[in-house]
Parts: C-alpha cells; structure tokens; sequence
C-alpha cells in the first residue's frame, strides 16, 4: 500500500497546483475522492480516423472528403490539360470495332494518300467506311478516280494501277498493213511488229475486221479472209470484186456485219459470203475516198476524203456519210494528209497515213484535228483495223 499512498499524494499535490495556476483560491473544494476520477479530467487522446465528440466526450469516426480532382492551372506546368469528351465521330460506339489508319481520299476511288498530316485514326467494324477517307494507301494521284492501286490497268496513256508500267498484262493493239506486211500497232506504247504477210496476187488497199474478229482485206479485185490453215495464217479468197467495184480502196464492217467499199465519191454494200458489190449510190458534196472508211462504236460511218483537186497535196477532210441516203457531212479538215487507214478503238478515231505516221482525229473538237503519236520509219500504211483486244 505505500504505492498507492505516494500516487495519491503526487495526483493531489498536482492538483492543488494546477488549481493554484487557473487562479482558483477555492481549492479546498476540490473533489479529492480518488485517483480514478482524476484520469478521467484528463484530455482523451482518439485514433486515426476519429475525432472527438465534444458533446459526447466520444471519439467518432472521422473520414476525409473524396480527394478535389479539378485541376488547378495555376499548379500545372507546361500545355493546359484538355479534359473535354473527344469528338463525338472519333468515338467507339460499336463493340466490334478495332483502331484503323484511315488515308484522305479526295477522288472517292477507295485508294487515299499516306500522309502523317491528314491521316486519322478510327474505330470501324470490317464492312465499315467513312466519308471522305480510305483504307488503303498508295493512291499516286488522288484528283485522278482512274488511277488507283486497287484499279486494273486499261488500253489508255494512264498508269491505272500506280506501279510505274503501263497497261501491263493486257495487249492494246490496232491492226494495221502496208503492201507486204500485215502489223500489231500498240498506240500507247507507240510500238508496232509484223504479225503476219500479205500474200495475195495484187496488194490489199483496205482491212476491217468482222464482229465476229475475222479479218477481212480487198485487193483492186477480190474480196479476202484472214484465216488459219495447217497452221499458219493465210489470206483465202472469197470472191472477186465486179468490174464496176474494181479499185475501191476502203472496207469497213459495222455491228451487225454489214460490210461497205469506198471509191471515188461511190458507195458500195459486200456480200462478206461472195464477194459480190452493190451499188449504193454517189456521194453527195465535194468528197473523194483517199484511202479509207470505218465503222466507229455508235455505228456511225467516216471517211478519210481528199481535195478531188488537188488531190494528195492538202491535209484530208474527215466525213461522216448517211448510208441509208448516201449525204455526207464534213466534220472538218485534219492536219495529215494521205489517210490510208482509219480505225475506231478505245473511244478514240486512229489515222495511219502513207508516211508512216499514226495520229489521232479528233471528232469532238471544231473540225477535226488530227495530232501525230509516231511516225515509224521505213514504214508506208495502206490500211487499218480494229484488233480483237479493242
């Protein structure tokens, strides 16, 4: 008992000198019943997360408020924090999509331009596009909807596929002939071979070529087929022209099989079976055959024609003649003289004259100039052909 006893001195001693400081002079009142209600004067320490009750004299629970997320632009350093929805077309509102590179794509060819500053990023399903872009790049002209890695290549002077080569893996080639040699004339790639030689007893002036791709030729006086036998290619006869058709120097075949001659200002029907010639009539206006006729895609029948004056001396006139009523209608004076071949292919009317020369007629423009693609040397036209590949 003499802890206690000295606890209880020291607890009282404190207590007459804490009264003694809060200028209490009554402290003979003082409750000096025990140790135990002397503790309980003492501040009450609470935990974490408590706080203390002054009401209560309890420690109550004491959470903080859910942490500020705003951000102050005051404590960021550096660019603004943009804490905007992104933009609504740039969302992912479909669950199946996945991130594609989309390529600007200005001509709609499905083909766009990879280029880091008009390149996006989108969420598309598979069977998804979106306006304006596309997503294959490699596009090397994206005004040009004709030229396009996806597209095939075409018989034109376009680079369709993007790869660097022209119509490649495709053949675009016009029949043409002189007096010996039959030729393959390819107008974009300004090339021509021989592909095969005139065999028959007098030159062929003219070919054309039959819906039906068979070639046929006229001589000054028999009609001629282009046909293989024990192998190789041969020019059969078919019939010989009459006496009143002798001469005629151009031959044109239209859709529907019907074949025609040109001499002179004359216009004649063949029979493609026999050989045999009517008669359609005389040329209306001032129109010569300079060496060729031709059937064009519409079914419209032209006409290379010289000046009956001056005869070759002066650049051919291109005619459109009626055959139902034999009228003609000038569609104007080209740059080339001696047109002995004409040809429709590709939308285009090819010319091949006597020099050697290969041009293109212009029918859409006021009159009809003709521009030069090649001349070919050591080379005389006498005649032209739509091919097959046309």
């Amino acid at each position: 008992m003499k802890k206690a006893n000295t606890t209880l001195l020291v607890s009282g001693a404190l207590l007459i000198f804490l009264s003694a400081c809060s200028g209490d002079t009554n402290s003979g009142d003082a409750d000096m019943s025990s140790g135990e209600d002397m503790v309980d004067m003492a501040p009450k320490v609470c935990g974490p997360n408590e706080k203390l009750d002054e009401e209560t004299g309890d420690c109550a629970p004491d959470f903080p408020d859910e942490p500020d997320m705003k951000v102050d632009e005051g404590d960021m350093p550096g660019e603004e924090v943009d804490m905007s929805e992104p933009e609504a077309d740039m969302r992912t509102e479909d669950p199946n999509c996945v991130d594609v590179i989309l390529y600007e794509d200005k001509d709609g060819d499905q083909s766009g331009v990879d280029n880091e500053a008009t390149n996006i990023t989108a969420c598309l399903t598979p069977d998804q596009q979106r306006q304006g872009y596309a997503r294959v790049a490699g596009d090397c002209d994206d005004d040009d909807r004709f030229r396009a890695p996806t597209l095939i290549e075409l018989c034109d002077d376009v680079d369709n596929d993007c790869d660097d080569q022209l119509n490649q893996g495709i053949t675009c080639e016009i029949y043409a002939h002189g007096p010996d040699e039959l030729y393959a004339v390819d107008p974009f790639q300004k090339s021509i071979r021989t592909i095969g030689f005139i065999d028959t007893d007098n030159s062929l002036l003219d070919i054309d070529t039959h819906p039906d791709g068979t070639l046929y030729g006229i001589s000054s006086d028999a009609l001629f087929r282009y046909e293989r036998e024990f192998g190789m290619w041969v020019w059969n006869e078919v019939g010989g022209l009459q006496s009143d058709l002798r001469g005629a120097n151009g031959l044109a075949i239209d859709r529907d099989g019907q074949a025609y001659a040109t001499r002179d200002n004359e216009l004649f029907g063949v029979d493609l079976e026999t050989g045999v010639a009517t008669k359609l009539g005389d040329l209306s206006g001032q129109v010569n055959s300079s060496g060729d006729c031709v059937i064009d895609k519409g079914n419209k029948l032209y006409m290379s024609s010289k000046d009956p004056e001056s005869g070759s001396m002066r650049p051919d006139d291109l005619v459109l003649i009626n055959a139902t009523n034999n009228t003609t209608q000038i569609i104007g004076r080209t740059n080339h003289a001696r047109i002995y071949g004409l040809t429709a292919a590709w939308g285009l009317l090819y010319g091949l004259t006597a020099d050697g020369e290969l041009i293109t007629i212009d029918i859409s423009a006021d009159g009809a100039p003709s521009t030069l693609i090649k001349k070919f040397d050591n080379v005389r036209f006498y005649g032209a052909a739509s091919s097959p590949s046309r």
